[in-house]
């Protein structure tokens, strides 16, 4: 079996050869970003920008892709929630990039309505608005 070299070509016998070929991740980003909001767009590219600064194994492209792939189903306020909860923590400064954030919009997407019961059990629901009859003083 044979196989033709990616790069310059020539015929090599026998070797199985995986081609890697370059793969442009920025028109995938783009596809998965343009159905999004434009507040999260904006919240998204903020996260990539503060997480490669930050954290150097996930500063390339691809793990933004990846990212990006993984939250695809994903509501966008859950997501909002998630990025915002992820910045204000801090945790790319502990070197938890992508990974650690996807897991945390995957589990308060699996969670948010136990969650949401739970709150009303613990702090209760607002007291119904009731209107005041006034007795009229009679003299």
């Amino acid at each position: 079996m044979s196989f033709k070299c990616p790069k310059c070509g020539e015929l090599i016998e026998g070797v199985h050869i995986r081609s890697t070929g370059r793969y442009d991740s920025s028109k995938r980003i783009i596809e998965l970003l343009s159905p999004r909001n434009d507040g999260l767009r904006k919240l998204l590219k903020k996260l990539h920008k503060a997480i490669s600064r930050s954290i150097p194994s996930d500063s390339d492209k691809m793990s933004f892709l990846k990212f990006l792939e993984r939250i695809d189903g994903v509501e966008d306020d859950k997501i909002t929630w998630g990025v915002n909860l992820y910045l204000s923590k801090e945790f790319r400064y502990e070197g938890k990039g992508y990974n650690y954030l996807a897991g945390i919009i995957d589990r308060h997407n699996l969670d948010r309505d136990k969650l949401k019961a739970y709150e009303r059990l613990r702090y209760g629901s607002p007291p119904p608005i009731t209107k005041v009859k006034e007795k009229d003083d009679e003299v």
